[in-house]
């Protein structure tokens, strides 16, 4: 916002606090593409935390989920997990995000349509492909996430529990 220490504001923008449990949802009326969608963000991480944070999720429990995590398990990467009826992908980055000075422009372009394994998840951070990742297991081909689905769709927490909680700004989601 403006004022205090900067003259300027961010439109579109939102402000996180883990401790505040504040996030956003969506609850789709009917289903639209579940296999074709491209996820934009820039996010500003405000402390580097112990804990998992979901920028994204989607999905009505533990066995139908898809998330968008920075993650604590391993310090301050990136994960796209999905796991639904017993199908698991797990794309995580090796590249880290530990800049709370920084803005990052995060774009998830996924399409399980696509023949090669490795084209169904594409990540780039401030309009770089992301090449070099810790863990790729990618979805079936033609797979259908939560994204899209009548499951709630979240900004900032896990989807089926009330944990996760992002703690920075977003803006332009």
């Amino acid at each position: 916002s403006s004022g205090g220490f900067y003259s300027y504001k961010i439109n579109q923008s939102l402000r996180f606090n883990d401790g505040d449990s504040a996030y956003l949802t969506r609850d789709p009326s009917s289903a639209g593409n579940r296999q074709k969608f491209t996820y934009s963000v820039w996010f500003k991480r405000s402390v580097l935390s112990a804990a998992e944070q979901d920028l994204f999720s989607a999905g009505d429990s533990s066995t139908d989920r898809f998330e968008i995590i920075l993650s604590a398990a391993y310090p301050d990467t990136l994960s796209i997990y999905m796991n639904t009826g017993g199908t698991i992908a797990n794309v995580r980055t090796s590249q880290v995000f530990r800049d709370v000075s920084a803005w990052y422009h995060l774009v998830v372009a996924f399409d399980t349509t696509q023949g090669t394994a490795a084209n169904r998840i594409k990540i780039y951070v401030n309009g770089t492909q992301v090449t070099s990742f810790a863990t790729e297991t990618y979805p079936s081909q033609n797979f259908n996430t939560a994204v899209n689905s009548t499951s709630n769709q979240y900004i900032s927490k896990r989807n089926y529990v009330d944990d996760r909680y992002y703690d920075g700004y977003m803006a332009e989601i």
